[in-house]
């Protein structure tokens, strides 16, 4: 758990940041998690009354939500258009009550990479960067952890993860309004840390780094997923206005480049234990996120190009720990 002091500034954080959902851009976010609360209530004490034990279950492929749980016509149509109303879904697949959410990312393909990686996550106390609408927090919370948090700034995801949790609340787990300027409140807390599809967002990737080493107790373990390209090397692309067809994307890394930024963090036993080709089975246009994805970013004469004419994007994924304080 985080201490008392860490917990005031957190919730005046967030709560600053919840302020912003009453703007009338999120007014169709909003609506949906107001109308679909009966439903949930319904949902959660289960049929007759009884508690629903079982309500999560996790496939080759979604995190199936209340699937078992019998819902009426005119309940179904108010859940899907809650779903609608919630576009783009960008991590998943979901299914709730037996409702297909098709995300542009296929997020269960990142998470079977990485399990292994970090071990079991019972009793430990987690924190997930950048966690969007919370798919990682359900599969982490399986585990059982002592207190799991997930963070981001952004509304929409925030409000996401609001109308999946009230279906089935997740244990010890709670999601904060934050971004990675906020990570100062938390240093020496954790013992597992998530920074997955983050670092190369921001301008300073070192400076996010050496907050997150701050944030992990002494043996701490961070998981650390990103985009690059493939290149020998120790080198960064940097792109002149857009990568992949956005703006959004600053430091580009090669493998070994990530590598030396993640150890001049201050970091040791750094791993590098999968990387990929990203391809359009992992990231694509959707039902549910019908807009521009990974295609629409890559040279359609030539996958090993994007748009601009740059090296396509692969994924690194790296592990490394803080070290232990020796007596």
């Amino acid at each position: 758990m985080l201490s008392k002091e860490s917990q005031k500034a957190v919730q005046k954080i967030h709560r600053a940041h919840e302020k912003r959902g009453k703007e009338e851009r999120y007014a169709r976010y909003v609506d949906a998690v107001k109308r679909i609360k009966p439903l949930a209530k319904k949902v959660r004490t289960g049929v007759n009354g009884a508690p629903v034990k079982k309500a999560i279950r996790y496939d080759d492929t979604r995190i199936a939500i209340a699937n078992d749980i019998e819902i009426n016509t005119k309940e179904r149509g108010l859940l899907q258009n809650a779903i609608k109303k919630m576009v783009p879904w960008r991590k998943g697949p979901f299914t709730l009550c037996g409702e297909q959410i098709n995300s542009e990312w296929q997020s269960d393909l990142k998470w079977d990479r990485v399990k292994k990686a970090c071990g079991s996550l019972q009793g430990k106390s987690i924190l997930d960067i950048g966690c969007n609408n919370g798919y990682y927090l359900f599969h982490i919370a399986r585990q059982n952890p002592k207190y799991l948090l997930g963070i981001d700034p952004v509304i929409p995801y925030y409000l996401q993860f609001q109308l999946l949790n009230q279906f089935y609340p997740l244990p010890n787990t709670e999601f904060k309004l934050m971004g990675v300027e906020d990570l100062h409140h938390l240093e020496k807390t954790f013992d597992v840390i998530f920074c997955m599809g983050i670092l190369y967002h921001h301008t300073d990737p070192i400076g996010i780094l050496k907050k997150v080493y701050n944030c992990l107790k002494p043996g701490g373990l961070i998981i650390i997923e990103s985009q690059g390209i493939n290149k020998e090397g120790p080198y960064f692309l940097m792109p002149q206005k857009q990568y992949l067809g956005t703006p959004g994307n600053w430091f580009i890394p090669s493998k070994e480049a990530l590598m030396n930024m993640v150890r001049r963090s201050g970091l040791q036993y750094v791993d590098c234990f999968y990387e990929t080709k990203l391809d359009s089975s992992e990231q694509s246009k959707s039902e549910h996120a019908p807009y521009d994805s990974l295609q629409s970013g890559l040279d359609e004469n030539d996958s090993t190009k994007t748009v601009e004419g740059y090296p396509a994007p692969w994924r690194f994924y790296i592990k490394a720990r803080k070290a232990r304080i020796r007596r």
